[in-house]
């Protein structure tokens, strides 16, 4: 019985250190649908270091540094600054909804 009720207190434990705020699994994923309709070669980007703040319920404030593909093949390396509020992005002056990325 010991070992039934760890199992269930350890896997509660996991699955809630795992679960990821709902606002900033939704930006990421519209982020990523934004660069792969914007890139030349979507297959290349890598992420290397992403930093956001949550500014309220639904609204993150993302930093991202990322590398992908040119034309030529070389791996250019950029940062980006843009803001997501639910499946919308505010990136450069625009505005894109996820629906509009796929």
């Amino acid at each position: 019985m010991k070992k039934i009720l760890f199992t269930i207190i350890g896997l509660s434990a996991l699955f809630c250190m795992s679960s990821c705020d709902e606002a900033v699994y939704k930006g990421r994923k519209v982020y990523k649908a934004y660069f792969d309709y914007t890139l030349k070669d979507p297959e290349s980007f890598k992420v290397y270091s992403e930093k956001y703040t949550k500014d309220g319920d639904f609204t993150v404030n993302w930093e991202l540094d990322y590398g992908s593909k040119n034309s030529l093949g070389g791996m250019v390396r950029e940062k980006a600054t843009f803001t997501t509020v639910g499946t919308s992005i505010f990136i450069d002056g625009s505005s894109y909804r996820l629906d509009e990325l796929k």
